[in-house]
């Protein structure tokens, strides 16, 4: 496609003649998550989330149509895989969907947020407006990085990431805090037999999103092992600390919900370590 190489914070005219707007790409971020108004966005297996904040202007003297399908942008991995924008764009202020009209000379600043692949650096950004020449944008220098637990250089997501007892970690749209493990001799109905022990993994699930969340036993499945290296049986549930009923809830953005994860093996048994991994493929690893 003919096009020109873009630079950030620099002026663009991209689009047909008539249609034509003045482009300016401000920033570019990768990220693990990213909160909306109207959703929680969040990167799902081998992903990572590209936030790019921008700002168009209408230069005619005739007013124009401004949406998400106003512009089209394409990170393009190293194997010449397309990840395109297909969604929304946003306010950044209010993180709401942007759908205007733009009159004579009026400016809007808007973001897209869109999965694209988890390795690297984003070396390859086309946008495009219509059938007009596309501006391309090497982002390996330019990327402001991401703060996640998983990631180790603060460009690439990975799938393991370590953790520690009573430190919150964001974890797909919640923050996860493993608080405890103890051994326990009854939560609500639920007892050891007479030659097992049991022991409850206490967890503190908080939602520091701008949209309700949800939670039950299904959103993360925890794995904990003794220190001979064995697995102890979880019954796949996540209960009540104080009551032992199931926990199946939204969680308001600001509020948290504290659950246990109850788990059997045979006297004696010590508690080594704990795999927590979310529905997206992503494994916390604490050793107690």
């Amino acid at each position: 496609m003919p096009g020109d190489n873009g630079k950030l914070k620099t002026t663009y005219q991209i689009g047909q003649k008539g249609s034509e707007v003045h482009f300016v790409l401000e920033s570019a971020t990768v990220a693990a998550r990213y909160p909306l108004a109207d959703k929680n966005l969040t990167a799902g297996s081998k992903e990572r989330l590209l936030v790019l904040t921008f700002t168009v202007q209408n230069p005619l003297k005739t007013e124009q149509r401004f949406s998400f399908s106003s512009l089209q942008f394409t990170a393009v991995s190293p194997d010449d895989k397309n990840f395109e924008n297909r969604a929304d764009i946003y306010d950044p202020v209010r993180k709401t969907p942007i759908t205007q009209t733009l009159k004579p000379a009026q400016k809007v600043r808007a973001c897209a947020v869109f999965p694209i692949y988890a390795d690297g650096p984003v070396a390859k950004l086309i946008v495009k407006r219509g059938n007009s020449r596309v501006l391309r944008y090497d982002l390996t220098a330019g990327t402001t990085k991401m703060t996640s637990a998983f990631s180790k250089d603060g460009i690439t997501l990975g799938d393991e990431a370590p953790g520690v007892v009573k430190t919150p970690v964001e974890f797909g749209a919640l923050d996860v805090e493993v608080q405890e493990v103890v051994k326990v001799d009854s939560v609500g109905p639920f007892k050891p037999t007479s030659d097992q022990d049991m022991y409850a993994v206490t967890v503190k699930f908080t939602n520091s999103m701008l949209k309700e969340e949800f939670i039950g036993f299904q959103y993360y499945k925890p794995v904990l092992t003794d220190v001979n290296g064995e697995t102890m049986d979880w019954g796949s549930r996540l209960v009540s600390p104080s009551s032992g009923k199931d926990i199946a809830q939204a969680i308001a953005p600001g509020e948290f919900v504290r659950g246990q994860y109850l788990f059997w093996a045979a006297k004696g048994s010590i508690p080594d370590r704990l795999k927590l991994t979310s529905t997206a493929g992503r494994t916390l690893i604490i050793k107690f």
